[in-house]
Order: C-alpha cells, then structure tokens, then sequence
C-alpha cells in the first residue's frame, strides 16, 4: 500500500510540474509583454569585445529608436541610436562609425512593438537553470548575424545580449543594476558631432 501511495505522489507530482512548466510560445509571449512594458531603461553593462577586450559603462534606451552606452572604460568610446543611426566614436583614433540602424541588431529591441514574429525568425530557445536564452536572426538576411537574449526566469528580466556579426565576430553585453520606466534626458540620444572629424 505504501509502494502504491508513493508511486501516486511521483505521478502527481511529474503532471504538476508539466502542467506548470510553460511551453516555449508561452515563454516568447511572457517575454514580449516583458519587453514591451516599458519604454525607458537604464543600467549599467560590462562588455566582452571579439578580442577579449572588457569595456564598461552605462546603458540607456528609450523606445522607439533611442539608446546610448556611455563607456565608463575606457572612456574613448561612446555609442548612441537617435532613431535612425547608430553612430559608433573612437576618440582616441578619431574614427566615427555610422550604421543604419534598421541594419543592426538593436533595431529588434528598440522597436515601438517588439514580437518574434515580425521580420525576424526565432532559431533556437532554451529554458534551464533558471535562464530563458532566446535566438533571432532576420528573417530576410539570416545571414548578416545574430542576436541572443538571455533572461531570468522568476523574476523574468533580461541579463545579457549577444550579438554574432556576418564575420562570426561574437560580442557579449552582461546588464546589471537595471531600472526600468524611468525619466530620461532626451539629450543623451544627441550625438554632437565632433569638430576634429569631417561631416
């Protein structure tokens, strides 16, 4: 009798946790509605650049179109989205970077609607070890890289992109300390443009 009472609760228990594990259209879904609650954010990052290199600061967006990575180190570098470009500065090499944002990676996340089912194609999706990992690539240009986005499950809040270029370059951005909804001077989505520089 003990035998069948304790094989009960195992059966139970494995239909609970199925019942209660959410299939991977449930996760995408919770992680729209996620994203898409706000409109501002704010927090600081770490970086692991190709060449191993680890760059710091703080990072911003405000949807639609705007973000900017402030490098606190090293300080030489900044990077800022003005809802059309993404304009990348090396002022130690004077060098200035300009990218159509529509043909960036941030362009998924900086979008007013965020859903995995316009213009890109979801092409790997994991949830273990408490992490949600979710992978995209656009759906007209696989070929130019990817994009992945790793949450926490409970409570659901992104923690880390990264982006794989068209060369197989690999970078990695680690968030921490995020705020979310909060008010943002619209001077930080302003690029100045520098006077050693051509325009």
């Amino acid at each position: 009798m003990k035998k069948k009472l304790f094989f009960t609760f195992i059966v139970m228990g494995f239909f609970q946790h199925c019942w209660s594990a959410s299939s991977p259209s449930e996760w995408l879904a919770q992680i729209e509605h996620y994203m898409n609650a706000s409109k501002t954010w704010e927090a600081t990052f770490e970086q692991l650049n190709p060449n191993g290199s680890l760059y710091q600061g703080k990072f911003f967006l405000q949807r639609p179109g705007k973000m900017r990575l402030i490098y606190t180190y090293p300080k030489t570098q900044t990077m800022i989205a003005d809802g059309s470009w993404l304009i990348i500065q090396d002022k130690e090499n004077d060098e200035l970077t300009t990218l159509a944002l529509k043909d960036t990676p941030a362009e998924f996340f900086l979008r007013e609607s965020i859903r995995f089912s316009e213009g890109v194609t979801v092409t790997d999706f994991s949830a273990e070890d408490g992490r949600l990992k979710v992978t995209l690539v656009r759906a007209q240009e696989p070929e130019t890289g990817s994009l992945t986005l790793t949450f926490t499950q409970a409570p659901l809040q992104l923690i880390q992109w990264i982006t794989i270029d068209a060369n197989q370059l690999k970078t990695v951005v680690n968030l921490k300390d995020i705020q979310r909804d909060v008010a943002l001077d619209p001077k930080l989505f302003v690029f100045n443009h520098p006077d050693f520089l051509p325009r």
